[in-house]
């Protein structure tokens, strides 16, 4: 599975590596010093961009294997279905690590004010247990129904994310009285273990169902 593995990777490597690069000048003295240092809604759209991340990640990559027949291949080989959707979701899996631990990181290097840090980390952490059970769930919809079939569905969801945000901020909160910041403190004071434990749960449960879908198309 590790040289599938590192096959599938240019993809999230790519998109990791572009994110960092877009994210981390903003870590800077300006952050740090500006009116307002210690605004959690900085951590809110990093939370929201990971989601395009990802989703461009799998987006990209499955362009590319559809494109030289890359599956269809793989499935020729005596290589199982367990080993292909493994692979994949296990980057999965990494780049949410690695973005999770490299803003951790980034949040302490500029306070480590319990009143930042703490609640900086819990949207981060509960951005990627959502963004695992939404990746392992486009990967289910791209085995079982094909990539070619699925794509739309990929697309909605990018869109959702880069787009959505804006309208629900300017339209729709303001309608019950309420502002992002509201929205924030309290996702924020969530606790992150037991959705974590759930979202582990969920993603590894619906791998199996990933696994069982990508050998049904190869039948």
């Amino acid at each position: 599975m590790l040289r599938l593995m590192r096959k599938f990777s240019w993809s999230y490597v790519l998109y990791t590596l572009l994110s960092m690069a877009i994210v981390f000048p903003l870590f800077n003295q300006d952050r740090i010093s500006g009116p307002r240092p210690l605004d959690l809604t900085f951590a809110y759209y990093l939370a929201t961009y990971f989601f395009m991340i990802i989703i461009g990640s799998i987006w990209s990559l499955e362009e590319m294997e559809k494109r030289f027949h890359g599956n269809r291949f793989l499935q020729t080989l005596p290589i199982r279905s367990g080993e292909i959707v493994g692979a994949k979701l296990s980057l999965v899996f990494l780049t949410v690590l690695i973005y999770v631990i490299f803003h951790c990181a980034a949040f302490l290097a500029i306070s480590s004010d319990p009143g930042f840090f703490g609640p900086s980390c819990t949207l981060i952490i509960l951005a990627g247990d959502f963004c695992l059970v939404t990746s392992a769930l486009l990967y289910l919809g791209v085995f079982r129904f094909g990539f070619d079939r699925f794509r739309p569905f990929l697309l909605f969801a990018w869109l959702c994310f880069m787009i959505l945000p804006l309208p629900l901020h300017i339209f729709l909160l303001p309608r019950f009285g309420l502002n992002i910041r509201d929205i924030i403190d309290v996702i924020s004071s969530l606790p992150w273990i037991p959705p974590t434990l759930a979202a582990l749960v969920l993603f590894f449960g619906i791998s199996r169902l990933a696994i069982r879908a990508l050998k049904t198309q190869a039948l």
